[in-house]
């Protein structure tokens, strides 16, 4: 197929270098940053242009990789009849992503990309949301192409979606800088936390995160959990968020 991204920043980094990889035709990569969107057009062979400029007639699909917050009821894109606009947003409407003629979907990649890191996983799971026959047809085969793992989802499943990875995902990694934080930054980080986070997701995995809770607020065991909020006194906002966190889990 003959696709454009709108967009150069990570998701667009990664899906268009894997759908140039698996043989598909990246015509444009249309952003506001051509200095950072050198390297997309580089490795997919694509035309650069402005994104004001863009003007998209002989793709299949445009894949809108720009933030939530710039997508809207107003976002419109120069694309003609036949193309499919999706955005890989989780949180927004598939509707918004910028076909002036209707023709809107979205491809949510649900993964964690960063630029020029290579995925541990290249079969993440994509959520599609097309309007239309042609558009599914098409969101499909990209997502074949892409990963395998092809899902259909409303609007509203996607934000519930995007919700849940906020949690697994955004929050998990901020608790991780947290945790890393405490041991002697002299220690080994890899050495020490990798066996306890692979048992923790995978046991979670398999168990459900309800039978796989372990710990001191689990147990009842105050006196280590008065211990800990002691040793994160200079650091309060550590402290109340442990707090927060362990009260939950003793509720359940």
């Amino acid at each position: 197929m003959k696709i454009s991204l709108v967009g150069s920043g990570n998701v667009a980094w990664h899906l268009g270098s894997r759908l140039a990889a698996v043989g598909h035709e990246i015509k444009q990569v249309a952003a506001r940053n051509e200095e950072k969107a050198a390297e997309l057009v580089s490795k997919t062979g694509a035309l650069f242009t402005p994104v004001e400029d863009a003007r998209f007639d002989e793709e299949d699909v445009v894949l809108v990789c720009v933030s939530d917050r710039a997508l809207g009821p107003q976002w419109r894109l120069n694309a003609a009849p036949p193309v499919t606009v999706a955005h890989t947003a989780g949180a927004v409407p598939a509707a918004w992503a910028g076909s002036p003629h209707g023709r809107n979907a979205a491809f949510y990649p649900f993964s964690s990309f960063t630029r020029g890191m290579p995925l541990t996983d290249p079969h993440f799971p994509i959520f599609i949301t097309p309007s239309d026959p042609l558009s599914r047809e098409r969101l499909h085969a990209l997502g074949r192409a892409l990963t395998g793992n092809v899902h259909e989802a409303t609007d509203d499943e996607r934000a519930r979606l995007h919700l849940a990875g906020v949690f697994v995902n955004n929050f998990v990694t901020y608790l991780l800088k947290i945790g890393f934080s405490l041991p002697p930054a002299t220690w080994n980080r890899e050495a020490v936390f990798r066996p306890i986070l692979t048992e923790t997701i995978e046991k979670a995995l398999r168990l459900g995160p309800e039978k796989a809770l372990t710990g001191p607020a689990i147990r009842g065991d105050y006196p280590t959990l008065q211990t800990h909020l002691h040793m994160l006194k200079n650091m309060p906002q550590w402290q109340v968020l442990y707090q927060l966190i362990s009260e939950l889990i003793a509720g359940e």
